[in-house]
Parts: C-alpha cells; structure tokens; sequence
C-alpha cells in the first residue's frame, strides 16, 4: 500500500555516505549494463549492450583476452547498442569486451566476456540410433558414424534439454553410452553426438524413451523460489519420500551448472543458489534421489533475477510500532518494486498489495507493515527485501511508532555480510541484535564481545534456521554473566550472509538504529560531520580499528567555521581494538558550559577503521539518534523523503573538508518529480553548513511539505546528512544521504 507522504519519515534524520555503486564522471553516473551475445552461430555472433547515457558503439574481441580485433566504430551515440561478428571459427570460444564513448569524449569498456560458436556439423555422419536396457532409472543409447568418432548423449526430459553424459573420446564407428539416475515412468528426449579426427561434428535429431514404473511411489511437489535476490535465489520442493536434494540451472535449457548433492533424506527440500548475475533469466530443475537409487527430476523452470536487491530489518519493541522506506527512482523508466518478508521464525508473510510501481523521477513513502496478510505476533521481528527492476531506485527505512517517542533509520543496504561489526554496547537502557538468515540453509553465527584492548571478554554462539531471525539482548541473555562496558564492540562471523542490525536506546524512549558494518573494509580517514557537546545535547564516538595491528588516531575538533574547536588528541588504538568517546570535555579539558557544535576528522596512521556517532538530550531520556562514520566523498546524493509543517522539521547538513571551496546546487522535488525549490550556494572550504530545510528555503515557512526528495549536487566530495524529528524534539533521527544511484 502506498502511504502518501508518511509521518514516519517525518520524523527521521540523516546522514551517512556509502560507497558509490556506479562510475562517476564529472558528476553524471555513467555505466553499461545488460550485456548478452545473441544469435550465436558457427560463423558469427551478434553482441547487445545498453549505456545510461547516449554513447558509441564498437567492440574487441578474439580468441584470447588479448583480442586483436576490433569491429567498425559505430559512432552514433545511443543508449541501445548492437554489434555483429563475422567470420568466426565454429565450435570456438571467444572472448570479447564492449566499448562506449559518450559525447564529452569518455570512454568506458566492460569485459572479459566470452561465447561459444557452434559446431560445425555434417549431415548423414550419424545414422542407426536406437535405445535399449530401459529400467526405472536408466537406458543404453546406441549409434553408428560413417567414420571414427567420440560418443556422448545430450538428454532430458524436453527436447534440447541440457544433461550431457561423460564424453568418452574413443573414436570408434559403433557407439553405446548408458544414462543413469533417470526419473522412473518419465519420457525423456536425447539427441547423440560425435567429434571425428577432423573436428567434424555429427549430431542426430531430437528422440524419446520412457523409462519404467518405479515401486518407489514417490513424486515432486510444490517447487517454488521462495526468495529470490539480485544474486541469489533459494529453491524448494518436497517429495513423497525421504530423499536427497540437488538443482541443475544456468542461462539457457543447456544448464550447465549444479549444487552439490545434499544426502540427507527429507521429504522437505531447499537449496540455495548464490553467485547469480543479476537482471538474467536462469533455468532451472530439482532433483531427489531416494534410498533405493530411484531419481526424480522436475521439468524445466525459471526465474529471472532483479536488478537490485535491498533488505531492511523488522522489529517492534511496542504493539503500534512499524517500518516504512522511502523510495526514489531516478531513472528515465518506470520502476517495478516488489517486497518478500519473513517473519521470525521463518514462515513467509503472504502479500496484501504487491509489488508497486515508481514512475521516472518519483518518490513514495511506504508502510512494509501494509504490503502483507499479516497475524498477531508476526511482526514482532522479521526482515524484508525490497526487489527493484531499476539499478537507480535509492532509498532509506525507518521504524518508528504512532506516538512518535521512538524513531530512527538508516540507509538501505544492498550488501548481505557474512564478516561484521556493531560498534556500539550501552551500558544502560539496552543493546538489541537482529540477524536475518535469507539462505535456505541454516547460518551458524558466533558473536565475540571485544574489548578496547582487542581481548575477547566472552563469546556468545547461535544457530538461524532458514529465512528465520535471531534476536538477543547482550545483556539479558547472550552476555547475561559477563560484565559488559560501553566501550565494548560486538564482532560477528557467520557461515552465510546475513542481514545485520542493531538497536540500541531506553525502554519508551527513543531508539538508535545501526546497520552492521563489514569488519574487512574500514577506512584510514573518517568524519563525524555532527558532534555537539553541552547545554542540552550530548555526542559520543566509537571507533574500531578493523585491522589486527595497533595505530594511532588523531582526533580533531572543527567548527562550523572550519576553525579548530578545543584540543587535537592523539590517541593509541589497540589491533581490533575500540575508542569510545562520551566524556563532553573530551576535546576542552573542561565541561562545556553551553552548547559547543561542529565536526571531527578523525586520522589514522595507516590502520583501517570504522564506527558510529550517537546523539542524544544531555539526560538521554528524550531523543537519541545514530549515524555511521563517513569513509568516503559524494558529488551527488539524495535525501529520500522530507517533512516540514508545524509539527514535523527536516534539517539538511553539508560538510567541505577539501582544502578549496565547493559549489553546492540543492533541488527539492514533489513526490511526482515535479522540481519545487533549487538553491546554489558556496559552502568554503573545511566549512560545515547546517540549516533546517525552512532556513535554506524561507519561501517554505508556513507551508506543508509531506513528500519529495531533496537532490544534493556539489562540483567535488562533500558529505551530507539530514536530521528529521517532531518540533517538540520527542524524537530526533538522523539518516545518511543516499549516494546517487
């Protein structure tokens, strides 16, 4: 269902810079995508692609990635690009990348790829071909060639179906191959092939056999792909009997790939499928063997992966708490949008409104909760994915409840982890874990809590069923007899990705959100672009150094100015080790005595490092809100949603940590793409610029601003977050901005 412009996202905060998942040039993300070979023969090929932006048309290819052939530059600038090869070797696999150069003269190229041209084959070289042997579970194939030749069977259970049996490379001119591990009572087609000392190829045309009636009495059921992802996929069924469990897929009816068997005999079937490109269309079937060797096969299936996939957690800490995202596409197409969710146990929610559309340039708020045919106790925790036919469909969620005393959100990931860290532990109110398993095999998780030292102080494991979640209270029940500090940090490491969270906050106060961070990235400089210390709000740091060598840190204080605030502090960091600032005369030697507010650099020498800042009320019985470490610049970024009237506020921060100054362009869009307001403004070097959206735009006091987005561009790297709440502060959130897709 869709929400026009939700309060829940009236209230958020954001800040935080993730990596940019597409290339940038001069601020316009430029990329190729969709690249495919069609129309394969033995002689030529024809290679498609597409470009985001108008560009030429060539291509290199031969035999080795080396290439040394290039096609005619077809220089007319197009976004849909199709290129043929001609005079190609038969049965040859050739390698190939595609070349784009757009009007301004940049040039990009996407490759390796490779194809494989077809045999070249002689009629009348095969002849006599019969079946013989036919049982429940296998069959002989025999032939005859005009001259010597190798023998193999392509065979399945449709025509051109893609099992092939060994190839026995003996050249003979009778030939007999057996197939096994056949479905019982199934017609199967087969076609027989053989390679002569030349290369010559003889193939025979599609035939059929049906094997025997099986005593096994078993069959195949209720095959589905309960979840699928940009990529993965999760595939499952259920059999009469207990039997094993594999999948055959790829990109064509030839498959090609396929799981490794899974022995145990179950009636319950479930294989995963990782590794997957997305946008493709694969074909797959399942296959179960049971205890007495009979094999069932399933005809041929599909699924066709999304763009993009991106998961969000589900928790409610109060009955009238929900979820809600805020999307926006970016694209010159529409957008297909469409959700799956598991509830805690694993059981798959049933959609109510699903998926939805998002036309060129649109945003819209939307309640998860909605989406689905949901019972009592289901939403008690839970995660989701959100499957986007568009790569330019950006966004942020939020879970907050009707009263507005807790809210906060973070930026949509579209990366599971299987390596991770929570910076955070409280050493009052709670510290919260959810940990979605999207793999239909279940993910054995250990969880270390380390201390500033780096030393483990206890470890803590857990096992999540398929699809399922886990949550725990590091203090009640997975650290209950250990004597947990504030400046310790959670270190997790799991045997498949998972989807990672972690709520910290005060029972009916407000929450922070904190999505897991991968403990193999981190980086060597950091910013903090909010730290505001006395009168009525307080600022802590946590600070992990990812990389098991000690280092040292240097922290500085900035104003908004750009002038140094209080002390520089250089400070030593344990090899995975943790920093944890929350005394506020940290940077003064003294307790502030009024509200001291600006950003903080903080440096290594050479360690990688990662983390979170946490704001609150000086009591930290109000609002408190979360926002990561910034590790890395954007020229462009997006604001998912905004909310500004008499009860609700959006707040909008810049930072120019560059050592020039920064032209800053930014565009308040409606919800229909419609551009509303655009501001330029010059933000100076190492300055810090922070205004409610009211104060950038004074044209939008006293009106209702419910919907949109806020468009932020800057002609080099700056770092953005906006801050939402409630004017009477009951709620703060802060929510990074979404890099430009």
């Amino acid at each position: 269902m869709r929400v026009p412009i939700i309060q829940w996202l009236i209230i958020a905060a954001a800040l935080l810079l993730s990596a940019s998942q597409v290339a940038y040039s001069a601020g316009t993300a430029v990329y190729i995508y969709n690249i495919n070979a069609t129309g394969i023969t033995s002689a030529s090929a024809t290679i498609n692609w597409s470009t985001l932006l108008p560009a030429s048309s060539q291509l290199a290819y031969g035999k080795t990635p080396g290439y040394g052939n290039l096609t005619t530059l077809d220089s007319t600038l197009v976004t849909s690009h199709s290129q043929t090869i001609s005079g190609l070797d038969p049965n040859t696999s050739y390698h190939y990348q595609v070349i784009s150069v757009t009007g301004n003269g940049t040039q990009y190229v996407a490759g390796d790829f490779t194809f494989l041209t077809s045999p070249n084959i002689v009629q009348g070289m095969v002849s006599g071909v019969n079946v013989s042997g036919i049982t429940e579970s296998s069959a002989i194939i025999n032939w005859t060639t005009n001259t010597p030749a190798s023998s193999q069977v392509q065979y399945g259970t449709t025509a051109n179906a893609g099992t092939w049996t060994g190839l026995d490379p003996a050249l003979v001119v009778s030939h007999s191959v057996m197939i096994s591990q056949l479905t019982s009572n199934t017609t199967y087609h087969f076609s027989v092939w053989s390679i002569d000392a030349a290369g010559r190829y003889g193939v025979s045309s599609d035939a059929i056999f049906t094997t025997l009636p099986s005593s096994a009495g078993s069959a195949l059921n209720a095959i589905a792909v309960p979840f699928l992802a940009s990529t993965s996929a999760t595939i499952t069924w259920s059999t009469d009997t207990p039997s094993s469990s594999q999948v055959d897929y790829g990109i064509s009816f030839l498959l090609g790939s396929t799981t490794v068997q899974d022995p145990t005999l179950t009636t319950i079937h479930s294989i995963t499928l990782g590794g997957l490109t997305p946008n493709t269309t694969y074909v797959y079937r399942v296959q179960s063997m049971d205890v007495t060797g009979g094999v069932l096969t399933s005809t041929e299936l599909s699924f066709t992966t999304p763009v993009l996939t991106y998961y969000l957690p589900q928790m409610r800490f109060t009955s009238n708490q929900y979820t809600g995202v805020a999307l926006t596409n970016l694209d010159q197409s529409s957008a297909t949008i469409g959700f799956s969710a598991f509830a805690g146990a694993g059981n798959q929610l049933s959609h109510s409104s699903n998926p939805i559309t998002l036309v060129p340039g649109s945003q819209s708020g939307i309640l998860v909760d909605q989406l689905f045919s949901v019972t009592p106790g289901d939403w008690q925790l839970g995660w989701t994915s959100i499957n986007s036919s568009s790569p330019l469909v950006s966004g942020f969620f939020l879970t907050f409840d009707t009263g507005f005393t807790l809210m906060d959100g973070a930026t949509m990931s579209s990366s599971l982890l299987d390596s991770f860290v929570f910076p955070e532990s409280l050493s009052q109110g709670f510290t919260d874990i959810l940990l979605g398993n999207p793999n239909g095999a279940s993910a054995r998780v250990d969880i270390d809590l380390v201390k500033t030292d780096g030393t483990i102080r206890s470890t803590f494991q857990t096992s999540i069923p398929p699809f399922a979640t886990y949550t725990g209270d590091l203090a009640r029940n997975m650290f209950a007899t250990a004597s947990i500090s504030p400046s310790d940090y959670l270190r997790l490491t799991a045997s498949v990705p998972l989807v990672p969270y972690e709520f910290t906050g005060n029972a009916s106060k407000d929450i922070a959100v904190v999505a897991g961070q991968a403990s193999t990235s981190g980086a060597t400089t950091l910013y903090a672009p909010q730290y505001a210390v006395g009168g009525p709000y307080d600022s802590s740091l946590s600070i992990l150094n990812l990389d098991s060598t000690p280092g040292t840190v240097t922290l500085t204080l900035f104003a908004g100015n750009g002038l140094p605030l209080g002390n520089r502090q250089i400070m030593s960091i344990a090899g995975n080790g943790k920093i944890f600032i929350s005394d506020p005369s940290f940077f003064f030697g003294t307790l502030p005595t009024q509200l001291t507010d600006g950003y903080v650099v903080i440096a290594s020498d050479g360690v990688h490092l990662s983390g979170i800042e946490m704001f609150s009320d000086a009591q930290n019985g109000i609002f408190l809100t979360s926002l990561p470490l910034i590790s890395s610049l954007q020229q462009m970024e997006i604001l998912s949603d905004l909310a500004s009237d008499t009860s609700y506020f959006t707040g909008l921060a810049i930072l120019n940590p560059n050592t020039v100054d920064a032209t800053v362009t930014i565009q308040v869009y409606t919800a229909t793409s419609q551009l509303d307001q655009s501001l330029t403004l010059t933000v100076p070097a190492g300055n810090r610029i922070s205004r409610l959206l009211t104060e950038y735009f004074p044209q939008l006091n006293g009106q209702s601003r419910l919907s949109g987005y806020i468009k932020i561009t800057a002609d080099q790297g700056i770092a953005c977050f906006g801050v939402f709440g409630t004017n009477s502060l009951s709620v703060l959130s802060a929510i990074p901005a979404q890099p430009a897709p």
